[in-house]
C-alpha cells in the first residue's frame, strides 16, 4: 500500500507542480489505486511526462475520463441555459465548479452533477428536465435525480445539507445569502463559504464512507484558485461555525506535508497536527477511495467508527449503527414508501415491509451489506480513535 501510494503521490507532484520525478513502471495495483482514488487521468499525464510505458487499462480509464467530461460539460451548459431561460435560481455544486479549476477539466472526474435550487421551484425544475428529455429516476426530501444515458446523472437539491448532523449545523441555514450572481439566474457561493462547504462534504464522507486522494487535492486547488482575494479570517469563522477547524487543519497539513503544496496562509490560524495522524489519514483516504467505493473497503467500518467516536464507546457505536441500518429514520424511507410523507405514524409498518423485502427478496447488495456488519471491535476502535484525533 505504501509503495502504491508513493507512486500516486509522485504522479500528483509531476502533474500539478512539474516536479522532476521519474516514475517507475506502472503496475496493475497502481492502476487500480488510481481508479479508486480518482487519479487515472492525472497518472496518465504523469506517465507521459516521465516517458514510461502506459498499461492498456490506464489508457481505457483515461479515455473514459475524457468521454465522461465531454458529456457532462455539455449537460451542464444545456441545464444552465434551460434554468436561466425559466429564471430558476440555481447553484452548481462541488464537482461542476471544481472541474473548471483543473486544466484540463477532464483530469478531475465527477460522478453526479449536483445543483442547488430554491425548494419552491422544484415542480418547475421537473418540467425543465422533462423538456430536456431526462428521466426522473428517484425523488426524496434530500434530492431528486434525473438521468440521460449512463454518464449524465443529475441530483437537484432543495437544500444544501442533505443529512442532519448537529456537529456541522452551524454552517447552514443562510446559504443563499452567501451567493453572488454569476449570470442570468446562475449563482455561485462566496469562496470562503464554498471552501468551508467542500470541507464539510469531505468530513461527512470521511466519517461515513471515504473520500479518496482526489477529494483532498480539491481543497488545495480550490484555495489556490481564489488566493488573491481569499479572506482567511472569514474562512476560519465559517469553519468554527461548522465545527470543522481541526479537520480542516489536518487536510491542509496533508496537502503541504504529503502532496507537495506550498504552505497555505490560512494555516497560521490552525492548531498544529501530528505527522502520525497525517500518515493514518492518508492510509484511510487511499484505502477507502472516492466515496468509499474502493473494492476492498468496508463502509460499515466507517459508519461504526463514526458512531463510536461520538459515543466514546465501540460497543455502543456498533450497536447504534446497526440499529439505524435496520430501522432507518422516516426521511430516509419516504422515497421508497411515499405514504410516510403524510402518515409518519406508519413508520413501523415501513420498517416491517423493508425487513420483509430484505429477508425474502435478497439482492446481492443486501447480502453484501449484511455480511459487511461482521467487523471486529479492534478495527472499529482504531478508526474511531483516528476520527476523534482529527476532529470528527
Amino acid at each position: 500500500m505504501k509503495e502504491t501510494n508513493q507512486v500516486l503521490i509522485d504522479a500528483i507532484k509531476v502533474f500539478l507542480f512539474q516536479e522532476q520525478i521519474v516514475l517507475s513502471s506502472i503496475q496493475e495495483e497502481v492502476v487500480l489505486a488510481a481508479r479508486e482514488n480518482g487519479l487515472s487521468a492525472m497518472l496518465y499525464h504523469a506517465a507521459i511526462l516521465s516517458k514510461i510505458s502506459i498499461p492498456e487499462a490506464l489508457k481505457r480509464d483515461y479515455y473514459h475520463f475524457i468521454q465522461r467530461d465531454t458529456l457532462q460539460q455539455l449537460a451542464i451548459q444545456e441545464i444552465k441555459e434551460a434554468l436561466n431561460k425559466e429564471a430558476i435560481s440555481h447553484v452548481f455544486l462541488k464537482g461542476s465548479h471544481l472541474k473548471t479549476l483543473y486544466h484540463p477539466s477532464y483530469v478531475r472526474g465527477m460522478g453526479d452533477i449536483d445543483i442547488l435550487v430554491d425548494p419552491l421551484q422544484m415542480k418547475r425544475v421537473h418540467q425543465v428536465f422533462e423538456t430536456l428529455k431526462y428521466r426522473n429516476t428517484h425523488n426524496s426530501p434530500n434530492h431528486d435525480m434525473f438521468e440521460k444515458g449512463k454518464d449524465v446523472i443529475v441530483e437537484v437539491h432543495p437544500k444544501l445539507n442533505s443529512e442532519f448532523d448537529e456537529r456541522f449545523e452551524g454552517l447552514f441555514g443562510h446559504e443563499w445569502e452567501e451567493t453572488v450572481l454569476e449570470s442570468g439566474s446562475t449563482y455561485r457561493f462566496s469562496a470562503e463559504f464554498e471552501c468551508s462547504y467542500l470541507i464539510y462534504h469531505l468530513a461527512k464522507h470521511f466519517s461515513n464512507s471515504g473520500i479518496g486522494m482526489r477529494s483532498v487535492l480539491d481543497i488545495g486547488i480550490y484555495y489556490n484558485a481564489y488566493l488573491k482575494t481569499f479572506d482567511n479570517e472569514l474562512f476560519f469563522t465559517w469553519l468554527e461555525k461548522g465545527n470543522l477547524t481541526i479537520f480542516a487543519s489536518h487536510l491542509f497539513a496533508l496537502l503541504v506535508e504529503v502532496f507537495g503544496f506550498s504552505r497555505f496562509a490560512c494555516q497560521d490560524l490552525f492548531p498544529p497536527c501530528q505527522r502520525t495522524d497525517l500518515d493514518s489519514m492518508l492510509e484511510w483516504i487511499s484505502f477507502s477511495g472516492v466515496h468509499g467505493k474502493a473494492k476492498e473497503f468496508n463502509t460499515s467500518v466507517a459508519g461504526m467508527a463514526s458512531a463510536s467516536a461520538k459515543t466514546s464507546s465501540t460497543k455502543k457505536g456498533k450497536r447504534l449503527f446497526i440499529l439505524k441500518l435496520l430501522f432507518p429514520p422516516r426521511k430516509q424511507l419516504v422515497s421508497t414508501y411515499p405514504f410516510l410523507k403524510n402518515w409518519g405514524i406508519l413508520l413501523p409498518l415501513a420498517w416491517g415491509l423493508r425487513a420483509f423485502t430484505l429477508t425474502f427478496r435478497k439482492t446481492k447488495r443486501s447480502i453484501h451489506r449484511l455480511k459487511s456488519l461482521q467487523v471486529n471491535n479492534e478495527e472499529v476502535s482504531e478508526a474511531a480513535n483516528l476520527f476523534q484525533r482529527i476532529g470528527l
